[in-house]
């Protein structure tokens, strides 16, 4: 059906232990925290996305890298739009609990904003 390698790298992302993925969401967070965000960020949240996708079981994110995520939906860089609302999408809360997403009243949804409240 896939590739061996590409196979390989989803059961890769499978097995990491959570300890392993503690440490990513903690390198994930210093690297949002950063005035700008780089290549480094981009290609972590790649692998955030991906890693949370492969997994068979909805993860619950750490609030701070929850909240970093929320910011980046009103991000002036598309692509840090759509990274941070595929990320969110692998990790919304249970039913009755919402994301908190505060965007300026007077500025509207991009469309990545508004799928991820959708698909609450």
């Amino acid at each position: 059906m896939y590739p061996h390698s590409s196979e390989s790298l989803i059961k890769k992302a499978r097995e990491i232990q959570e300890s392993e993925l503690q440490k990513f969401y903690s390198k994930v967070v210093k690297l949002l925290q950063g005035k700008e965000v780089g290549h480094e960020t981009v290609d972590s949240l790649q692998r955030l996305n991906f890693i949370l996708s492969a997994t068979k079981y909805t993860r619950t994110l750490p609030s701070e890298l929850q909240k970093r995520l929320e910011s980046l939906l009103s991000s002036p860089v598309e692509q840090l739009q759509v990274l941070s609302s595929a990320v969110l999408r692998e990790t919304l809360p249970p039913s009755g609990q919402e994301v908190n997403y505060n965007q300026d009243i007077s500025s509207p949804l991009n469309s990545h904003s508004a799928a991820l409240l959708l698909s609450q």
